[in-house]
């Protein structure tokens, strides 16, 4: 006998098998630093935390924003909050080790403050910012920017997200 379609398995089994993935993801991340560590000491010894744990949050919020975008309206769908919550839950992880680890906790350190009381070299804030400008062969391009305060002329990366021409 088969189930009906309407069934879409219980709420705590949903959260269970998310939170099951959560404690899988975090548990490589935290091996995988480890291990990188030992293989490529860097001088940061929270480095590799900090770069595997923001990769655990995006594999949890890959699922939750495609069980979001393919969810019906007239359905019940818990997927995607499962998803969503534990990814937070990764990003708080990721923030943890990045603010208490790498920056000691300090945030004039994080902001390259003047009265930051010890230099941290790991820690470094970046944030995307658009910008639109014209490209040398004709046409526009959007570019995202990785502004950083330590970078000289404030773009540390640049990726072109579409091209056009225009009219």
């Amino acid at each position: 006998m088969s189930k009906p379609d309407k069934f879409h398995g219980s709420t705590a089994a949903i959260f269970a098998f998310a939170c099951a993935v959560f404690v899988v993801a975090m548990t490589i991340a935290h091996g995988a630093a480890v291990l990188q560590q030992h293989l490529n000491p860097n001088p940061d010894p929270f480095y590799y935390l900090v770069i595997f744990t923001i990769w655990a949050c995006i594999s949890l919020l890959t699922p939750a924003l495609c069980f979001h975008l393919f969810s019906r309206r007239n359905s019940p769908n818990n997927y995607w909050r499962a998803f969503w919550t534990f990814a937070y839950l990764a990003l708080l992880v990721h923030l943890y080790w990045a603010i208490t680890g790498s920056c000691g906790g300090s945030f004039e350190a994080i902001y390259k403050l003047e009265n930051a009381q010890e230099a941290h070299p790991g820690c470094v804030v970046a944030h995307p910012t658009p910008d639109f400008s014209w490209r040398r062969g004709g046409g526009w391009t959007w570019f995202w920017r990785m502004s950083s305060p330590t970078a000289s002329n404030g773009c540390a990366c640049s990726a072109a997200l579409f091209t056009c021409s225009p009219s």
